[in-house]
């Protein structure tokens, strides 16, 4: 595991700029951070409009891409949206 935590309160071009410097050999990330940064990334990588993330959101996406360096808009899916007032 490696944490950067330059991660944790960037937004949306932030986000990106991170992201595309990250080493190829990693075929999964998972970012912890705060919106609205995750959201708009999140949508800005779908091309979907995501709901309001509500405290504890988890987003699993699905990206179409080769190199981190690669990644643009709608390159990717959105596989799970899920959080815990969904299980009230």
């Amino acid at each position: 595991m490696l944490v950067q935590p330059e991660f944790y309160t960037a937004g949306l071009q932030e986000l990106l700029c991170l992201l595309r410097r990250q080493n190829d050999q990693w075929l999964h990330l998972m970012v912890v951070g705060h919106n609205p940064g995750l959201q708009d990334l999140g949508g800005y990588l779908t091309g979907w409009k995501l709901p309001k993330f509500p405290t504890a959101a988890v987003v699993h996406m699905h990206l179409r891409i080769d190199r981190w360096c690669d990644l643009d808009l709608a390159h990717g899916t959105v596989e799970l949206l899920d959080y815990p007032k969904l299980h009230r």
